[in-house]
């Protein structure tokens, strides 16, 4: 698969309806030979690892892109859990879409403080490998780009990792 994330045709899903399509949507993109499914997560929707994990469940060639999930939201460490999990179940197909979003939406409308977006989300990378050294996991990154493997402790596979 490489970069055929990058190359490809992908689709957006996203929606309050996606749980209960997510699956035949997955499906339809890999019969259709798109590269990629973006699973959106928007405030207030929901959530995107749950969707992506149903989307890499029923898929095989399908990379999984989360696009894009916020460490004001998600706590950093939480971030490096649920991908390491992610690339678990989809090894080699997942790619982390992360990004910060903006004050109003985070401090108006949310009640989270904004503070310092550039190294909250650096410090996703810093979790992931902190996560990795903890539990044993699969999961372990270097800068802002991110490394997974196989449960089964096979060669490290990058899980791209994209800043917006």
């Amino acid at each position: 698969m490489a970069t055929r994330w990058a190359t490809s045709p992908g689709i957006a899903l996203m929606g309050t309806d996606a749980p209960s399509h997510i699956t035949a949507w997955a499906r339809a993109a890999e019969a259709a030979g798109l590269g990629s499914a973006w699973i959106i997560e928007d405030y207030f929707h929901p959530g995107a690892y749950a969707l992506a994990a149903a989307a890499a469940a029923v898929t095989a060639r399908l990379a999984i892109g989360l696009g894009v999930v916020n460490p004001y939201t998600r706590h950093p460490a939480l971030l490096a859990m649920e991908t390491a999990a992610l690339a678990g179940i989809a090894p080699g197909r997942v790619v982390l879409g992360l990004g910060s979003s903006n004050r109003h939406w985070i401090e108006a409308q949310m009640g989270i403080p904004f503070k310092a977006p550039s190294a909250v989300c650096a410090s996703v990378s810093r979790s992931s490998g902190a996560c990795s050294r903890a539990s044993g996991s699969p999961f372990a990154a270097r800068s802002s780009r991110s490394m997974a493997s196989s449960s089964s402790g096979a060669r490290p596979r990058r899980c791209p990792c994209c800043s917006a």
